[in-house]
């Protein structure tokens, strides 16, 4: 037999040698951890309930403020009683829940709007229903993809025919240059995501750039016969932040999308907030 005092124990330097009489436990065992997180989950789970519950209430309390802003801005258009319409309290009980859990995630002033618009007397039956598809699928939305939509109709549909020169452009680019900006990273799963969720349509068969199929020398006849380089130097001379807009529309791919009525949407509430005069009727007839 041997005795434990008289094990014999040799290590190299730098070594670390453990020597016992008996089996040895490094760290805690699995039974000990599980019964710890168990011991900790049952200990603060009531207070966890409490913080979410008061934070889900701080949420929605948050947003009522800021859809009653909205209300009383545009009190003037509200029709009051379609709010007893059942689809439209359906509406409101799906943005309540998602503002408990999400908060500022779910994009409050662009869900304000639209129930706005929703609520709106010279709302026609389409705009209302695509208001309501519109105020489901944002709360899923990131703010980089809001971007990208908005991005999206800004350069490809929203036109100005009254402009006869380069320079007049620049005040909307910088009004809407930080709009966008967000969009700058944007990948290709997430523009996937917008797909699967009925925003837009991907096709690699619609051009190579923002001077390929729906061309701005075609839109501005000011413009038409330029090459493309000469058009590219004289907005970046003339209306850089413009400028600054088209060159993310390249960078971004954004020439080989198509939105639906539900991205036209998104995109034109999210342009409302800079741009007051936007009319959705002009693209959602």
């Amino acid at each position: 037999m041997v005795m434990a005092d008289k094990l014999k124990q040799e290590a190299n330097e730098n070594a670390l040698a453990v020597q016992a009489g008996r089996d040895i436990n490094i760290g805690m065992s699995f039974s000990e951890i599980e019964r710890l997180f168990t011991i900790l989950f049952e200990n603060n789970f009531p207070k966890l309930q409490e913080i979410a519950a008061r934070t889900a209430q701080d949420n929605v309390a948050k947003f009522v403020k800021g859809l009653k802003t909205a209300f009383i801005a545009n009190s003037y258009k509200i029709d009051i009683y379609k709010i007893s319409d059942p689809d439209v309290q359906y509406m409101f009980n799906d943005i309540m829940e998602a503002s408990a859990r999400r908060g500022d995630k779910i994009n409050p002033e662009l869900l304000s709007e639209l129930v706005v618009e929703r609520l709106s007397n010279n709302s026609t039956d389409m705009i209302g229903l695509i208001c309501s598809e519109a105020i489901e699928v944002i709360p899923k939305l990131t703010k980089e993809q809001i971007a990208f939509i908005t991005l999206c109709h800004f350069i490809s549909r929203v036109t100005y025919p009254g402009i006869l020169d380069v320079i007049r452009f620049e005040p909307y680019g910088r009004i809407v240059a930080p709009l966008v900006a967000p969009c700058k990273t944007i990948s290709e799963t997430s523009k996937e995501f917008l797909a699967y969720a009925g925003i837009l349509n991907i096709s690699t068969f619609l051009g190579n750039g923002l001077y390929d199929g729906l061309s701005i020398s075609n839109v501005y006849p000011f413009l038409k016969g330029l090459p493309e380089d000469e058009i590219r130097k004289r907005f970046e001379s003339y209306a850089p932040s413009y400028y600054s807009i088209m060159k993310l529309y390249d960078e971004c791919e954004a020439y080989q999308i198509n939105l639906t009525a539900i991205g036209k949407m998104i995109a034109l509430v999210n342009l409302k907030r800079v741009l007051p005069q936007v009319d959705y009727k002009i693209w959602l007839n």
